[in-house]
């Protein structure tokens, strides 16, 4: 039994060898474990950090398109707007010089002693009345074609001939004139 004893004895010393052993390769494994699960989590914690600064990136590219667009749209709108103004001023000016000249035309009309009323029948007063009532003196009266008499006494009218050629009463020489 002594010898028994002894084989036990070492044994049991061999196993709480062995078992102290089997806890510290337990221990360095949970700690390796450990280790690898907080790795794992960094790894992650990193790539949802980059996930989530590439959308922060991509929200404030998209803001900062949309912003520009509308920008673009307001500029694109004030222009529009001004040209719309500029439009409106430009129609506004022709429409007081036509006013203008309305009056100025009235007032041309009275001058003469016409009124508006009055000139339902003909088309204008005689260019003599409206130049001397439009500006005096250095304007000449025009004669209509109808009017006019022909060069050389004739009575019949004539129509309206080229001032560009000179005045032929005979007729003779008209073919050196070039046709008009």
């Amino acid at each position: 039994d002594a010898f028994t004893q002894r084989v036990l004895a070492t044994r049991a010393v061999a196993h709480e060898a062995v078992v102290a052993a089997w806890r510290v390769e337990q221990s360095e494994r949970r700690e390796a474990a450990r280790m690898e699960r907080e790795r794992v989590a960094a790894e992650e914690r990193e790539r949802e950090a980059a996930i989530e600064q590439a959308r922060r990136e991509a929200e404030e590219e998209e803001a900062r398109r949309i912003q520009e667009a509308q920008e673009a749209a307001r500029k694109k709108q004030e222009a529009e707007e001004e040209r719309k103004r500029v439009l409106e001023r430009q129609k506004a000016r022709e429409k007081e010089l036509e006013e203008k000249e309305a009056l100025a035309r009235l007032a041309a009309r009275e001058q003469v002693g016409k009124s508006w009323a009055a000139d339902d029948d003909d088309e204008e007063l005689p260019d003599l009345q409206m130049a001397k009532a439009l500006g005096g003196d250095k304007f000449e009266a025009k004669p209509k074609p109808e009017e006019r008499a022909p060069p050389g006494g004739d009575a019949r009218p004539r129509p309206f001939e080229r001032r560009d050629r000179p005045p032929n009463p005979d007729g003779e020489g008209w073919e050196r004139h070039p046709l008009g």
